[in-house]
């Protein structure tokens, strides 16, 4: 599968979060610099920090679910598919069997 490509909501998304990291750090920075360890130690406790909600979602689609339809199936014109099956499975098993018999002889 390919790799998703981000869109330019995700980008412009992506950005956003990164001003706002960058902010807090040269606060924190800034901080580091003019206050004393202990009153740092305090403010760095009680330091929160949230990310903006106010987007705009434009250009949302709405899916229009569509309306299921149902398919009969004749099961009158597969009448050949069981007893293709039912080979199979023998032939599988038999195949197996002599596989695990040929293993253990040889082993043994």
């Amino acid at each position: 599968m390919p790799k998703k490509r981000k869109t330019r909501k995700d980008k412009i998304l992506t950005e956003q979060k990164r001003q706002v990291v960058q902010t807090i750090t040269s606060m924190e920075s800034s901080q580091k610099e003019t206050t004393p360890l202990t009153q740092q130690s305090a403010t760095q406790q009680g330091l929160t920090f949230s990310l903006p909600t106010n987007y705009k979602q434009s250009n949302t689609k709405k899916e229009t679910v569509s309306p299921i339809k149902t398919v009969a199936i004749s099961t009158a014109d597969y009448g050949y598919l069981g007893k293709d099956l039912i080979k199979t499975t023998l032939i599988s098993s038999a195949v197996i069997l002599a596989e695990l018999l040929i293993k253990i002889w040889f082993r043994g």
